[in-house]
């Protein structure tokens, strides 16, 4: 009878360790997600004065809008108080020179529509494999409203025409 007690209290401290193993992963995935989608923000509010095409403004006014909420989303998900400041250096834009120098060639609008479409396209893809590794319902619900919000600034950013 002890050996069984001993092997229920062992498979138990085993099951606890996996989900807790399993949730730091997950954790740390979301937080990753929000710095990588919180890069894009700050590039898109960075940008915002360098924009001369209206429907070019208006997709990035809506795109910040949309970030702005999916990176508070997780945040608050994640149980922490802000995102960690050496991921965000880490994950930071370096696209700074290029958009200057096609700022000054007067082909910001569309080196920027380029960018952005192609940061929104990863971010879909690593949304879309987060979202795979998640097993709580409401998490998976906020990834998948990141997903759409993702997939509508592309779809926004692809209409436009310059």
């Amino acid at each position: 009878m002890i050996i069984i007690g001993v092997i229920v209290a062992v498979l138990l401290g085993v099951g606890l360790l996996v989900v807790t193993l399993l949730n730091g992963n997950t954790r740390n995935d979301l937080t990753l997600l929000a710095v990588r989608e919180n890069s894009l923000l700050t590039l898109a509010n960075g940008s915002t004065a360098s924009i001369r095409n209206p429907d070019l403004a208006t997709a990035n006014s809506n795109a910040t809008i949309l970030l702005t909420s999916d990176v508070a989303s997780m945040v608050n998900n994640t149980g922490i108080k802000k995102l960690p400041a050496d991921l965000v250096k880490k994950e930071a834009d370096t696209n700074g020179d290029n958009l200057k120098q096609a700022s000054l060639l007067a082909k910001f609008d569309t080196t920027y529509r380029a960018l952005v479409l192609q940061k929104v396209e990863a971010l879909i893809t690593e949304a879309q494999t987060v979202r795979t590794t998640l097993s709580s319902k409401s998490t998976k619900a906020l990834v998948d409203q990141a997903i759409l919000n993702l997939q509508s600034i592309d779809k926004q950013f692809t209409q436009v025409e310059l």
